[in-house]
């Protein structure tokens, strides 16, 4: 079990925070947490302010720590050969013979796991106690607003950056927190579209790489590195699942219209056409296409790279929620192993998203089965701001429905609107966690 703490602008600790909730998504722009505290006098509301800093930290524990050791004068204390005896801590004013092994358990530090500012401040009843609830943004928002006002075009990927990041936004650029994986030329100008959107076009231009605002309010942007989890997920580790395979809305088939919308680029996936044919009984490979416009393009290069970044998005995939306990380094990204013998899956996924609920102490990971490179998929799972990637070209076709869910509505909104969407035809079970449980605090 974790103890989780909330300190005030670098210097106090809250300490009338009872509860937490942390969300980390593989899209910086999906970050957040929210502080519940106690307010019986109402004054809480006017201490943490809109803008505040508050640090999110935890420390593991045992809910049933050993004692500690204490050997008054004039006693005598044997460890035999062979044993081993665990102690919080040990006193010895008379005699200790040792000859076995003595562990001694401190209080772990704290570890940060989330670091933003205050966006929303909400009062609230709980169970008749006055409550107030701070939801914070992580500073990775700072990146959103600007507006890319001159012609990138001829720049280098690194030049871009520094640009735009200086130029552009709030945010400190440090040319070491910087890697560029695969350095070229760009070909755009980029103006007049957001900071936001040019970071995911050169990250995914280059090697789809990570890219956010630390604690020191300094820009980074860096390889994403697939590395195992913390620990996997045994059939007696989780508590709910809800694990549907996605493939309504999956394409084989991508036409990119570009240049003002008079000239055009198809990538497509032909094996699963030939698939489809053949499990069907067609005279023709299935096609299942679709059609967007992006007019500002100019170099077909650009064009084919848009339309790979849909169609890879848009392939059949298991994907879904896994809740369990712990993980409190788990980070999206990283690759788990996940064994759930009602719904047959034991193997390997990479974590899109990361939630943790202290007062239930329950861990939610968000989960795409691994195969290739799913980075660029793993940050549109956790989009927040709806995308519409069918605009009219004039070709008869009229708009297409989006069907992206969103935890929030608008770009700074946090308001209510926090629900989990399950699919028809998913497969859902929750079951008690095995064992003891606390829920609460001593």
């Amino acid at each position: 079990m974790a103890e989780w703490r909330v300190i005030v602008n670098e210097e106090t600790v809250e300490s009338e925070v009872f509860d937490v909730e942390i969300v980390d998504t593989a899209n910086p722009f999906g970050n957040y947490a929210i502080a519940y505290m106690d307010d019986v006098d109402g004054e809480k509301f006017e201490e943490v302010p809109r803008g505040t800093r508050l640090d999110f930290e935890y420390r593991e524990f045992d809910p049933n720590p050993p004692e500690s050791l204490v050997i008054e004068d004039g006693e005598t204390v044997t460890v035999e050969s062979g044993e081993t005896e665990t102690y919080a801590n040990v006193v010895n004013a008379g005699t200790l013979h040792n000859e076995g092994t003595i562990r001694t358990v401190g209080e772990n530090e704290y570890t940060r796991r989330f670091t933003g500012y205050v966006v929303e401040r909400r009062e609230a009843d709980r169970n008749g106690a006055d409550v107030l609830e701070v939801e914070c943004y992580s500073f990775d928002q700072f990146l959103r607003r600007g507006v890319v006002e001159s012609d990138l075009s001829g720049q280098s990927i690194f030049e871009a950056l520094e640009e735009m990041i200086t130029e552009y936004t709030p945010i400190q650029f440090v040319p070491e927190n910087v890697t560029v994986g695969d350095e070229q030329q760009l070909t755009r100008s980029f103006r007049g579209e957001r900071v936001e959107t040019v970071l995911n076009e050169l990250g995914g231009k280059s090697e789809n790489e990570e890219f956010g605002v630390n604690a020191d309010l300094e820009f980074y942007f860096r390889p994403r590195e697939a590395e195992a989890a913390p620990r996997d997920i045994d059939n007696t580790q989780w508590l709910e699942y809800d694990i549907p395979e996605e493939g309504k809305e999956s394409l084989n088939e991508v036409t990119v219209f570009f240049n003002g919308g008079d000239e055009s680029v198809t990538v497509d996936r032909g094996d699963d056409k030939l698939d489809l044919q053949e499990s069907l009984g067609t005279n023709d490979p299935l096609r299942e296409p679709e059609e967007v416009t992006r007019e500002e393009i100019t170099n077909i290069d650009d064009a084919r790279d848009v339309a790979q970044n849909i169609l890879d998005e848009r392939q059949p995939t298991i994907t879904g929620t896994v809740t369990t306990y712990g993980l409190y380094e788990a980070e999206p990204g990283q690759v788990i192993n996940i064994e759930i013998k009602p719904r047959g899956i034991d193997g390997d996924f990479r974590i899109a998203e990361v939630q943790y609920l202290w007062g239930s102490d329950e861990t939610i990971l968000t989960i795409v089965e691994k195969r290739g490179n799913q980075d660029d998929m793993l940050v549109r799972m956790s989009d927040t701001v709806k995308r519409v990637e069918m605009r009219e070209a004039d070709r008869g076709l009229g708009p297409q429905p989006d069907h992206q869910h969103e935890r929030w509505s608008g770009d700074h909104s946090f308001g209510d609107c926090r629900w989990r969407c399950v699919r028809p035809g998913s497969v859902h079970e929750r079951r008690s966690r095995p064992g003891p449980r606390c829920l609460g605090w001593g």
